[in-house]
């Protein structure tokens, strides 16, 4: 998961002073973060302001302040085994998710989120809601994702807390940008880049940044791309983020492949990699060999791509990232399968599955079976591979990916006329073309639209 702003502890320690001095002034930033911290620091400021206001006119305070923070720390104060059970439960959400454990995290921060209701922390309530989120997506569930970060942003919205808009606009981001919505990506990035610049917060800035610049190179926009990479590495510099530079390095090393300049793209490479050791970042490392291979194979430099390939599969497996090596096994798939090594690209797809089942991820499941499908279709066997894109398409529906859903339904479609089925190939067709417009797919869908018109002209495959 990506790393989100969080306050710094050692800040949050000057809150206790001012507090005591009744030195609203001074007090205000430093408690902004104390509150949102999880050690102790929090219950002892929680507690003694809730005492400090107990029995005086609350709302007039509050209001006066403009501090939804005290508050919330009323209501800790008021509530607090309900306040407890809600951090813990958050803190085993962390702990899943950067295990990449995202079905446990998805508990975890929802344990949370009923916990901080009963106590009514509105900023807890948001901050488990944007976890969430992110459980979510890694999961492969993204309506329900996109879902629950607009839930976040709602209650950021009431509580005025800029920060915590921009990890939620951040998540918003990421789904669309997946769904290859880049409007919406590129919009939802822009408002968490200007939520970021609000709260003065780099990491936060460097992580929307990154994500415009990533919209920019697949629109083809060269210097837009550039300058948001260049703005996301600065930020990360500032705060001393290593995997966050590492990130900007290997998008303008992706940048750069993409464009023809081999060997600034290697430099940056070298950069991102050895930025990636230096923080011990396994993970990254395995990530940025993962992109070189994609080029790779963009390129038909087959055998480079299986060695970036084999490389990224052997950390994803070292430290257990089972999303990574499912995905990396689609690849090398698709590789065997487009030098008609089909029986060995089946292989790779199943075994894909079998991870992607293991960690409830629909997209992935879905991305394997369609990819079972095609081979089933390539070598005949139309029934089988009616049956992987039946499936396909009913986890493709289930995680709200309306081009794949397209895809499955063309493929479907090209099965069924195969068979000699025109008329569940005719539904199939249109289904498609219905659902490469809301793709914003106009050409796909006027292909899908030729397809069911052209029917008459199929001649029936006979099933070997």
């Amino acid at each position: 998961m990506t790393d989100l702003e969080k306050p710094r502890s050692d800040r949050a320690a000057q809150a206790w002073p001012s507090i005591v001095k009744w030195d609203f002034g001074q007090s205000r930033q430093s408690f902004r973060l104390a509150l949102s911290l999880r050690t102790t620091i929090i219950v002892y400021c929680c507690l003694t302001v809730g005492g400090v206001f107990l029995g005086r006119n609350w709302p007039v305070i509050e209001s006066r302040l403009g501090l939804w923070e005290f508050g919330d720390a009323f209501r800790a104060w008021l509530h607090p085994i309900a306040w407890t059970r809600g951090d813990k439960s958050f803190i085993r959400g962390e702990r899943e998710i950067r295990a990449r454990h995202f079905t446990e995290a998805l508990s975890a921060y929802e344990d949370a989120l009923a916990a901080f209701g009963e106590a009514g922390i509105e900023k807890r309530q948001a901050d488990a809601l944007v976890r969430i989120g992110f459980s979510e997506y890694g999961r492969g569930h993204y309506d329900d994702a996109r879902t629950a970060f607009r839930k976040a942003l709602q209650r950021y919205a009431q509580i005025d807390n800029p920060l915590g808009r921009s990890n939620a606009w951040l998540g918003v981001g990421e789904v669309e940008r997946l769904l290859e919505h880049d409007d919406a990506a590129r919009t939802a990035y822009r408002e968490a880049a200007r939520f970021a610049s609000l709260s003065q917060q780099s990491l936060a800035s460097g992580n929307a940044h990154l994500g415009i610049g990533r919209i920019e190179a697949r629109s083809g926009r060269e210097e837009d791309a550039k300058a948001a990479y260049r703005e996301a590495l600065t930020s990360f510099e500032l705060a001393k983020n290593l995997s966050g530079q590492a990130s900007a390095w290997a998008s303008l090393g992706d940048l750069h492949r993409r464009h023809g300049r081999a060997d600034a793209a290697h430099e940056a490479d070298e950069k991102a990699l050895a930025l990636y050791q230096k923080a011990d970042d396994r993970l990254g490392q395995a990530t940025t060999l993962y992109g070189i291979g994609e080029f790779a194979t963009e390129q038909r430099r087959d055998d480079e791509a299986r060695i970036a390939y084999r490389s990224a599969l052997s950390l994803f497996s070292l430290i257990g990232e089972r999303s990574g090596q499912a995905n990396t096994l689609i690849r090398l798939g698709e590789i065997e399968r487009s030098n008609g090594n089909d029986e060995k690209a089946g292989v790779y797809f199943r075994n894909a599955l079998a991870l992607f089942e293991q960690i409830d991820s629909r997209r992935g499941g879905a991305g394997s079976l369609h990819a079972l499908g095609t081979i089933e279709a390539r070598s005949g066997r139309e029934a089988e591979a009616r049956s992987a894109f039946r499936e396909a398409l009913t986890l493709f529906e289930q995680s709200g990916d309306r081009l794949w859903q397209a895809i499955a339904l063309n493929d479907l479609g090209a099965s069924e006329a195969r068979s000699g089925r025109k008329s569940e190939a005719r539904a199939a067709f249109l289904a498609a073309a219905m659902r490469f417009d809301e793709a914003g797919k106009k050409d796909r869908a006027d292909a899908a639209r030729k397809s069911a018109a052209g029917l008459e002209q199929i001649t029936p495959r006979r099933r070997r």
